[in-house]
């Protein structure tokens, strides 16, 4: 579109030039200052910074949140796995006390097949013939020392010394064996007899 030239006017010998008439239908474009452009690159600035502050706290959120899941799913596995260590534990004593309980009932048969096949010697008078073959010279003393045993020794050579006494064995049947063994006897008037008296 072709423009008007400026028209100049001269008055008493000065120049005046009459701007150009303004198009209204061009957009009016007005220059950016620069205080303007830093207020702009500021905001701009403040609201990235905003935005990535809210990224990183949802990602920080998210992360935590997936931490405490991955946790609770590894505290569930443990759980399992120690109850069914548990559970197989004590499945595999059961299984062994039966096992146990089993070899038991077999030795208790094996037992009493034996005990019925074999006549039994424990009787009233083996037990008495035990007895007195076990104690046929009593039991020593432990109190006496070596010049007691000697000095008695000598004054019992060649001596006879008879000693009445009793002995008493109570038998019970249902458990075959002796319950109680009762001996009674006069040991001190023979020994006095053949020792004299007490002081020696």
């Amino acid at each position: 579109m072709k423009q008007n030239a400026p028209t100049s006017v001269r008055y008493d010998g000065i120049s005046y030039t009459q701007p150009l008439p303004v198009d209204r239908k061009r957009k009016r474009q007005e220059p950016i200052s620069p205080t303007s452009s830093k207020l702009v690159l500021l905001a701009e600035s403040s609201s990235d910074i905003s935005s990535h502050d809210s990224l990183a706290e949802f990602v920080k959120q998210d992360w935590f949140i997936e931490q405490q899941n991955q946790l609770r799913e590894i505290r569930r596995v443990r759980q399992i796995r120690y109850r069914k260590k548990q559970q197989d534990y004590m499945e595999t004593m059961e299984e062994n006390n039966r096992h146990l309980q089993q070899e038991i009932d077999k030795l208790e048969e094996r037992r009493r097949a034996v005990a019925a096949a074999v006549p039994s010697k424990k009787t009233l008078w083996y037990v008495a013939v035990e007895y007195f073959r076990l104690f046929r010279y009593g039991l020593r003393a432990s109190d006496l020392s070596d010049r007691s045993r000697r000095l008695l020794a000598s004054k019992l050579l060649d001596q006879s010394i008879a000693i009445h006494g009793s002995t008493r064995f109570d038998w019970d049947i249902g458990y075959g064996r002796v319950t109680s063994v009762i001996s009674e006897s006069d040991m001190l008037t023979p020994m006095l007899q053949v020792l004299g008296r007490l002081d020696g």
